[in-house]
């Protein structure tokens, strides 16, 4: 959720919240909308649903993954929305991670490090389960704990190097590849 005057407003699921935690739903033309790409599998399965932290948390999984592979997931492939919900919901599916393998056979050892620290918690975020996912916190602790023991400027760099070439124009039509996530390994690990 992002603050706008002393309101919060929730990316993931269009919907209001005040600073008193009240949540407004904004339905459009009577339904619940959002984002198919971005949203959980809660929410994927039950547009009536109440946001929740874990569903942004899920939100966020997305974005991480639009910047590790340098496009939007499930955009431009093709997929209908009842495609992406048999996909993320029933299947338990998630976008393939071969650009993202890529993307780190090309990084410089410090770039891959930073690359597979967000890869690691992508895939914590994109847990199927709600109670499986880390909190934002938990998440900000992780990535402050690996930071802090790195160069700031240094960092910044690698960020930049790592998103330059990022196109998030939509992509041609094509089969989406997906992997299925008890399948993905966690565990982040650092070259030495």
């Amino acid at each position: 959720m992002c603050t706008i005057a002393n309101e919060q407003v929730d990316f993931g699921g269009s919907q209001f919240a005040t600073s008193a935690d009240e949540v407004h739903d904004i339905p459009v033309g009577g339904r619940q909308e959002f984002t198919y790409c971005y949203a959980s599998p809660e929410r994927l399965l039950n547009r009536t649903i109440r946001t929740s932290k874990a569903m942004n948390v899920y939100s966020v999984s997305m974005i991480y993954y639009e910047v590790l592979a340098r496009k939007a997931p499930f955009r431009g492939s093709g997929m209908s929305r009842d495609d992406i919900v048999d996909h993320v919901a029933r299947q338990r599916m998630r976008p393939s991670l071969n650009d993202v393998e890529s993307l780190k056979k090309k990084s410089s050892t410090d770039d891959e490090e930073i690359i597979s620290l967000i890869e690691d918690q992508m895939k914590k975020c994109w847990s199927h389960s709600p109670e499986e996912r880390p909190s934002m916190i938990d998440v900000r602790d992780v990535f402050e704990r690996v930071l802090a023991t790195k160069d700031i400027p240094s960092i910044m760099q690698h960020i930049t190097n790592i998103t330059q070439h990022m196109d998030i124009s939509i992509p041609s039509r094509r089969q989406v590849q997906c992997v299925r996530i008890d399948e993905i390994p966690t565990g982040y690990a650092t070259r030495r």
